[in-house]
């Protein structure tokens, strides 16, 4: 799959990190997408989360 318009999630499946999604194949964003919270964007103060990015360093 691979890189998606960036997203991050309307309620609290982050936990009390404040990160963004840009990868399809990523778990946690699949999660966001799958329970209806997915807001458009990166968000203010947010970093990409840490499986998006392994994702797009191919680990």
């Amino acid at each position: 799959m691979g890189l998606v318009n960036p997203f991050h999630t309307s309620s609290d499946e982050d936990g009390d990190k404040l990160v963004y999604h840009n990868q399809s194949e990523c778990g946690y964003g699949k999660e966001i997408i799958k329970n209806g919270h997915k807001v458009d964007g990166v968000g203010t103060g947010r970093r990409l989360c840490d499986r998006c990015a392994d994702i797009t360093a191919g680990k």
